[in-house]
């Protein structure tokens, strides 16, 4: 590959991959990439299922009462 002969082109493409990842750890964006949800999605998403789960238990609830 012509884009790699030399050492500055090597050390050019490190760097630019080198802040691609970063950018991509420090956004979260690196892990929903490779389809792992990062600790505050999987929190909120368990956290709206349990209201879910109250919200459904209360009307089972109401409907028994009547």
């Amino acid at each position: 590959m012509a884009l790699l002969d030399s050492t500055r082109s090597k050390a050019v493409l490190a760097i630019a991959l080198a802040g691609l990842l970063g950018y991509m750890v420090y956004t979260g964006d690196g892990l929903s990439i490779i389809g792992i949800e990062g600790l505050q999605a999987r929190q909120a998403r368990v956290q709206a299922v349990r209201d879910s789960i109250a919200v459904l238990n209360a009307q089972t609830d109401s409907v028994k009462r009547d």
